[in-house]
């Protein structure tokens, strides 16, 4: 029988160090939802990204936050899809040095680049009253070398999730804390059950995979993972309101 093994993601920091263009730079891996469970569902079934120039995984982003790290998706020329709480807090002031968005991280290994960003965008209903049910956000990206982010990556499409069925094949990519950091980590799984806004499934997940894109079978982005949840973790769904929400700030 599987045991399920639950993270708690305390106050603990994982420390680790990143090589960014040449230099060295301290970081952390501490994920900004510190008060969530991560967990790994029995096995842990994820595997590393070992190519990540290769679709879908170059449009997987690794988002840094002022201290904090998450993922994130590519969705437009100049436009990113993560989750609210990765980026709540730099909502006022995205131009800091330890800000930015690598898309196709590998480690120290940056194909694409670094890319500032310009402006966040979350829903009132989520800054009013943060939840998990309002847990999404869309980020402008700068252009780098007069590229847009969307130029250098595939942009991967978004689709409209009212309904599911259960049981259907699901992927996500993103970079966890728990591992080497910097790099990209994929899993499969199937869902398990949902709600008018969250999308449950078997997949494995540990902190700063919040903002990875869950994609089915298409690599169409149906939901944005933020939760860990104990025996399933979960992601907002992107029902109506929020491909209305996304759609407003796609580039």
């Amino acid at each position: 029988m599987k045991k399920l093994l639950l993270i708690l993601n305390l106050p603990l920091l994982l420390s680790a160090t990143a090589v960014l263009n040449g230099k060295d730079v301290n970081a952390s891996t501490s994920t900004s939802n510190s008060f969530q469970i991560r967990s790994i569902i029995g096995e842990d079934s994820r595997v590393r990204v070992t190519d990540t120039t290769l679709a879908p995984y170059n449009s997987t982003v690794f988002i840094a936050a002022d201290g904090a790290s998450g993922s994130g998706a590519v969705i437009g020329k100049n436009t990113v899809l993560t989750a609210a709480h990765v980026v709540k807090n730099i909502r006022t002031n995205p131009n800091k040095d330890s800000i930015y968005v690598i898309p196709g991280r590998d480690g120290s290994k940056l194909p694409y680049g670094k890319f500032k960003i310009e402006s966040v965008y979350i829903p009132q209903s989520y800054i009013d009253n943060p939840s998990v049910d309002r847990d999404i956000a869309v980020l402008t990206i700068k252009p780098l070398d007069n590229k847009g982010i969307g130029e250098v990556v595939p942009a991967l499409p978004i689709k409209i999730t009212n309904s599911v069925t259960i049981g259907t094949s699901l992927k996500t990519s993103g970079y966890p804390g728990d591992k080497q950091w910097g790099t990209m980590w994929t899993t499969q799984g199937s869902i398990l059950k949902e709600t008018n806004t969250r999308l449950y499934y078997d997949m494995d997940t540990f902190g700063g995979q919040s903002g990875s894109p869950v994609y089915n079978s298409n690599n169409e982005i149906i939901a944005v993972h933020t939760t860990g949840a104990g025996s399933s973790n979960f992601g907002t769904k992107i029902n109506d309101e929020y491909y209305q929400f996304v759609s407003e700030h796609l580039s």
